[in-house]
């Protein structure tokens, strides 16, 4: 082929990218149409074909994410695009997945530097991909490994007392689209198994909530728009530390609220084991390693405050550790983080996330070395834990 041929078929190409995404985009703007006409959430929004463009990628596929998510901060819409764009194209190297809360989206300086200090001490190419996002549960874990494509990865995924806090209303949610706009089976039998009753899988509304919320923070004429928007993975910066009164009293304020013996904690905590087991159980059957992650604590703050909500959560992961083959860490133990490290409790800021990063990866080499071990010879089994890998973790993870 002719240098100008060459052109013209890149033209082309470009040209039928401009249609497809014209055509997203027009999808897009036709739902948020019918929202506006419909804004109660009961009401129709629009064609089932329109509910499938977004549930099977074709819209988040062919939309750019400057025009997919909703504002800089819109955790979900980024995490939703993400997902569908890995499908499209796939990670080169071995893809590594956060997945988490905000605490994990702030824990790590950056993708480039996690892959930089994972490829200094074993070689090995990575893709890190951050999919933590506000208010992140095990519903949304378990949605986003059943769609995250095949192929070499290490899932990451964090282990504190919040997402065991969350109430049936939280998964419901996701399984309707309400955080993520992913469809889970997976989720939808977990939850009619357990609950022995009947649950919607159908996305419509989630899509109702994506559309009136990208209205009401950019309105109709983003579709229109040519001006990108970037999104912001860090919120906290080291001027923006709460005063020390303010992080002492929280402590207080979780065990009084969330954390009291008669709490969301304990009384939602089986639902939420479940959930992570039926997260760590599918991302091994996809051959995923898993890594589950104590997140960053405030240990200078929170002393001992919290030890009843971990002694329960490090006994089920020890469990997975055994039953899974996965493994436990606790970076808080080697990090050498102090409470100025600490927006909050839980959120790093920059000198807390220099800290971070190295252990994390210093976590994970094992297990990329593991995953490309089992990449080189397909028909190996892939490892299982060793008798002593339960006690081991559990004095990784120990305080």
């Amino acid at each position: 082929m002719s240098e100008s041929e060459h052109r013209g078929a890149a033209r082309s190409s470009a040209a039928r990218a401009r249609l497809r995404a014209l055509l997203a985009v027009t999808g897009m703007a036709a739902a948020l149409l019918l929202t506006c006409a419909a804004p109660t959430r009961g009401a129709p929004i629009g064609p089932r074909g329109l509910s499938r463009l977004f549930a099977n990628g074709t819209i988040t596929s062919e939309v750019p994410e400057s025009l997919f998510i909703a504002g800089p901060c819109d955790d979900a819409s980024h995490v939703t695009w993400q997902v569908h764009y890995l499908n499209s194209h796939p990670a080169g190297g071995i893809a590594v997945y956060l997945l988490g809360g905000s605490a994990m989206r702030e824990c790590i300086e950056t993708p480039a530097a996690l892959e930089s200090a994972i490829h200094a001490r074993c070689g090995k190419r990575t893709s890190v991909h951050v999919l933590g996002s506000s208010e992140q549960g095990y519903a949304q874990a378990i949605a986003m490994v059943e769609n995250l494509p095949a192929g070499r990865a290490v899932i990451v995924v964090d282990i504190h007392h919040t997402p065991f806090a969350f109430g049936v209303q939280g998964a419901e949610a996701q399984l309707h689209g309400d955080e993520l706009l992913l469809s889970s089976r997976k989720l939808h039998d977990l939850l009619e198994r357990r609950f022995t009753e009947s649950f919607d899988l159908s996305l419509d509304a989630g899509i109702k909530v994506y559309l009136a919320k990208y209205r009401r923070r950019r309105g109709l004429e983003a579709f229109e728009s040519t001006v990108p928007i970037s999104y912001n993975v860090h919120r906290y910066s080291q001027t923006m530390l709460w005063p020390y009164e303010m992080k002492v009293s929280r402590v207080a304020l979780w065990r009084s609220g969330r954390g009291r013996p008669d709490g969301p904690f304990f009384n939602n905590f089986k639902l939420n084991a479940a959930l992570l087991e039926e997260a760590v159980a599918l991302a091994r059957a996809k051959g995923y390693q898993v890594l589950l992650m104590e997140t960053p604590l405030n240990a200078a703050i929170i002393g001992d405050g919290f030890d009843v909500y971990k002694s329960r959560y490090r006994h089920l992961c020890h469990d997975l550790v055994e039953r899974y083959g996965a493994v436990y860490v606790n970076c808080n133990k080697t990090a050498g983080l102090v409470d100025l490290d600490f927006h909050d409790l839980a959120h790093l800021v920059p000198s807390g996330r220099v800290k971070w990063t190295p252990e994390l990866a210093r976590a994970l080499v094992p297990l990329v070395r593991r995953e490309a071990a089992t990449a080189a010879d397909p028909d190996a089994t892939r490892p299982t834990p060793q008798p002593s890998m339960g006690h081991g973790m559990q004095s990784t993870a120990s305080d």
